[in-house]
């Protein structure tokens, strides 16, 4: 299905502002990744969100809302190579990528960005993440130690579900395609977005009919928003950052306390691994949500709602109030 017009709660909440900061990969300086924000009237703290892959701040409006009325105040990015943060290629659906270390720097820049926002200083700092969201604010939270009063990490891509057949073969595939300079293009199964692509790829991503087209909303209504497959960089990049993030000895070193939610019938990122390495750190704790798929705050009300409450009880037990 199509959305025609937008439910409000999809809308932009009143007061949002969008911004703008210069990127911190070399290659392209001076390109821009955008970010938006909003304060709620009477902020207990300021809630940072990393989004997943393809993923448009757009798409986190309802989320947003969910938060404001919790007397939260909001930040997003959206990371290079979607949303409306700059592109790589002439094809701005071709999702690329020259290394998540960037994507880790960029987020450290942001960060430093919204300290400069009036209003947020003085707030204690939250941050939700979501799948490849999970992965860079993870590596960031090891690499960088920020000073986060508690962290929610929604299907956090921590390794990627690559069918086992193709498992033994995936680091000669990418290995060939950089041999014969296709790196920048299309990996098997990917292609540019389409609304006949994007319904082909919603079932497992969300079941619900409505939120499951949110993004295809807006991607229908913006062109420039959209985001489509990746390249043979982007899933070599990926299994790196994956791998970077499995080996780092400082996981261990995490106190902030970090909720691990996980979607029971996830088809895109392993359950198990994220479970795993949740075992690691010393103040994590795991919800599992039953019958979700991957983007868990886009599911039915039925799922949705129990994964609120857990943020929220989670959120009572952690949140300390400057």
């Amino acid at each position: 299905m199509t959305i025609k017009r937008l439910h409000k709660r999809f809308s932009q909440p009143d007061g949002w502002q969008w911004g703008y900061f210069n990127c911190s990969d070399r290659t392209h300086f001076g390109h821009q990744i955008r970010y938006g924000f909003c304060h709620a009237a009477s902020a207990k703290g300021l809630a940072v969100i990393a989004p997943g892959r393809t993923q448009t701040s757009e798409e986190y409006f309802e989320f947003a809302r969910d938060l404001l009325k919790r007397d939260f105040s909001i930040a997003i990015m959206d990371w290079q190579g979607q949303g409306g943060s700059y592109r790589f290629n002439d094809d701005n659906s071709r999702q690329h990528s020259n290394g998540f270390d960037d994507d880790v720097r960029d987020f450290d820049l942001f960060l430093n960005q919204i300290k400069t926002i009036k209003g947020f200083d003085h707030l204690s700092h939250s941050l939700y993440a979501h799948s490849m969201g999970g992965n860079i604010s993870l590596r960031h939270m090891a690499e960088y130690e920020p000073s986060w009063d508690h962290a929610v990490m929604i299907a956090p891509m921590i390794d990627i579900k690559i069918p086992p057949l193709l498992q033994p073969i995936t680091g000669g595939i990418i290995g060939m395609a950089r041999m014969f300079g296709q790196a920048n293009q299309y990996a098997p199964g990917f292609e540019a977005w389409s609304p006949a692509y994007h319904d082909r790829v919603r079932d497992i991503l969300s079941s619900d009919p409505v939120r499951g087209d949110v993004q295809k909303y807006w991607y229908e209504k913006h062109p420039e928003l959209q985001c489509g497959g990746v390249t043979y960089a982007w899933i070599n990049e990926a299994l790196s950052s994956i791998r970077s993030l499995k080996n780092s000895k400082r996981l261990g070193e995490i106190k902030t306390p970090v909720l691990f939610a996980l979607a029971e019938l996830d088809a895109v990122v392993d359950t198990k691994s994220a479970v795993h390495l949740a075992n690691k750190m010393p103040n994590a704790s795991v919800y599992i949500a039953p019958q979700s798929q991957h983007v868990m705050l886009m599911e039915h009300d039925s799922i949705r709602k129990p994964l609120l409450e857990q943020m929220d009880q989670f959120r009572q037990k952690h949140l300390h109030l400057v």
